[in-house]
């Protein structure tokens, strides 16, 4: 999604984040909480509700079917490790793990997952959550990069990735 907005990425295969971050600093590498083989995990600074971050698979899909087996084993794994990491920081109720592929037409997005703690009563109704999701995503690449603009935010941000970065290797 955020991935290909300038044609970074090839229409065949991804080169991997590292030109991400090389040629848009959208995103960086001290907001990276996760990085595995197949997929990587980041803090955002402008998230739905506490905790909320973003699983993306390192090579540009756009639909979860187009996962080899070892890609979906890795985003299982990595899924299951940042509840169990986000559990211990947040003591949730209950997560909303929502995966997102790109509306027909969209070629610069890409497959990612949403992992969103979830406390008692935290939006009424309930299900207003997939709304949220859905502008969220409409407005990611101008939202977080505005939020990274501002560098006020950073050393929260920062500090949040750290912890959940250590809660998840502990959890490995």
């Amino acid at each position: 999604f955020f991935q290909a907005e300038d044609g970074i990425r090839g229409s065949v295969a991804s080169r991997g984040r590292g030109d991400v971050y090389k040629r848009q600093m959208i995103i960086g590498e001290k907001f990276i909480f996760m990085a595995l083989k197949s997929v990587y995990g980041m803090t955002l600074p402008n998230q739905i509700l506490p905790g909320h971050i973003l699983l993306c698979p390192n090579r540009s899909v756009k639909h979860l079917y187009e996962l080899s087996e070892e890609e979906v084993s890795s985003f299982a794994l990595a899924t299951q490790q940042t509840v169990a990491a986000l559990s211990k920081i947040h003591a949730p109720c209950s997560f909303t793990i929502f995966t997102q592929e790109p509306d027909p037409g969209k070629e610069e997005e890409q497959m990612h997952c949403h992992i969103i703690p979830r406390k008692e009563k935290d939006l009424v109704p309930n299900d207003r959550i997939y709304d949220m999701i859905n502008l969220f995503d409409s407005n990611f690449s101008v939202a977080y990069s505005e939020a990274i603009k501002d560098t006020s935010l950073h050393p929260k941000l920062e500090e949040y990735t750290k912890t959940l970065k250590c809660a998840t290797q502990l959890i490995q």
